[in-house]
């Protein structure tokens, strides 16, 4: 009897043991709503409702670009809590723009490691990434630069090219190119510069906005340049024997620092029979001086004290002569007065001489004509006592845009000069 009561005794401690035993599972949890998605991070997170009765001993977010992501791909751990069940929030960054991502939650205890249900979620466009590329070919007040695109931000380029000001940090409100959405990289010319600093970046807009490259910055260089009395730089173009400036002239004193009469600030100035030498702005605007240079009357270029900067010289109708010969047109045609020839669009802006002729227009009879529709230029030879010989230019698309009218002219007019033998 008393063999059988500590039998009995036994099985009961066995059987109060067995009871208490865990059974040991994977942990259970699910993923969190994917939330604060922008173009390269989202916030995600997972909720262990089970820790499969041990300690958690690791947790956070697995994604990739396929289905059911795991340890093997990216993760972002989180904290773990080994007091019991948890939720955890954890942020992924370093995303691609306009990018579906598939993520779930996981977390591992001694019985290995489990993952929540998978949730998706495409990230946000992003702006581009563009590289603004070094400067070089920085002579005759131009300069090249350019870009190389990167990545496109995840939608589609609208707008690309480089921009540039004198103060830093340009922008597409400042001076720009505009190059072809669908290309990858481009050289670009900056052009109308100054002898000063400027500074230079690359854009890319796409849907999400304008995106800049690195800024590079350069001193322009005086190299195949002339430079007037007034500090104003003008580029130099050789054609031939001859070398002249590739812009109109723009200067507003004589080569000895006396000042050249504003024709519309001199009290009662006459135009008619002017009382000596005078300028105007291109079309009355003073903001067009920079590109289109100033219109002068015959007195004012006829000065003895010179307009032209020192070693050069108003252009005579025997450079523009030398000129046509040299650019193709027949001697005999050069005496001609009126239209003749083929070149003019060689000369005129664009054109492959570089001589970059403007349609500055003209002021005559006490007002401003043709005004981007056609360009006339004074030499200093005289064709009669009021008239200088002249020559007239018209653009693309009008009937006379291959020819150079050879004529005289008494009004005011651009000029350009030729450096002296």
């Amino acid at each position: 009897m008393k063999r059988l009561v500590v039998v009995l005794c036994v099985l009961s401690l066995c059987v109060d043991g067995c009871s208490k035993k865990t059974v040991m599972s994977l942990p259970v949890l699910s993923t969190a709503t994917i939330s604060n998605v922008t173009a390269n991070s989202v916030q995600a997170g997972g909720a262990i409702t089970n820790n499969g009765g041990s300690s958690i001993t690791q947790s956070g977010v697995c994604y990739a670009l396929h289905t059911n992501p795991s340890l093997s791909d990216s993760i972002v751990p989180s904290g773990v809590n080994n007091t019991g069940n948890f939720s955890f929030t954890v942020t992924i960054k370093n995303l691609n723009a306009n990018t579906k991502y598939y993520v779930r939650a996981y977390a591992t205890n001694g019985q290995g490691t489990a993952y929540g249900n998978v949730d998706s979620v495409t990230t946000s466009p992003g702006l581009a990434a563009i590289t603004t590329a070094a400067i070089t070919n920085n002579q005759a007040l131009s300069a090249n630069s350019g870009w190389t695109l990167n990545n496109n931000g995840g939608t589609a380029i609208t707008a690309v090219g480089i921009c540039w000001s004198t103060s830093p940090m340009p922008t597409i409100s400042n001076a720009k190119t505009s190059d072809g959405v669908n290309l990858t990289t481009a050289v670009d010319t900056l052009t109308n510069l100054t002898l000063t600093t400027y500074y230079v970046r690359a854009y890319a807009t796409n849907s999400a906005g304008t995106a800049y490259g690195n800024q590079v910055s350069f001193v322009v260089s005086t190299t195949g340049t002339v430079v007037d009395i007034d500090g104003n730089a003008y580029p130099t173009v050789t054609i031939g024997n001859q070398t002249w400036m590739g812009a109109n002239l723009r200067v507003r004193h004589y080569n000895n620092g006396d000042s050249i009469v504003d024709g519309f600030l001199a009290p009662g100035y006459n135009w008619s029979t002017p009382p000596g030498g005078a300028y105007t702005f291109v079309n009355g605007d003073s903001t067009n001086r920079t590109t289109y240079g100033l219109l002068y009357n015959v007195p004012a270029v006829n000065d003895a004290r010179s307009i032209a900067p020192t070693g050069w010289h108003v252009a005579t109708d025997h450079d523009w002569n030398v000129l046509e010969v040299t650019e193709g047109m027949s001697v005999s045609d050069t005496a001609t007065v009126g239209l003749v020839g083929t070149i003019a669009p060689k000369l005129v802006v664009g054109g492959s001489s570089g001589l970059n002729l403007q349609f500055s227009g003209e002021f005559a009879l006490g007002q401003f004509a043709r005004f981007g529709t056609e360009g006339y230029f004074f030499t200093s030879s005289f064709a009669n006592t009021t008239a200088n010989w002249a020559r007239y230019f018209y653009p693309p698309g009008n009937a006379n845009a291959a020819a150079i009218n050879r004529n005289y002219s008494g009004f005011v007019l651009s000029v350009r000069c030729v450096k002296n033998p």
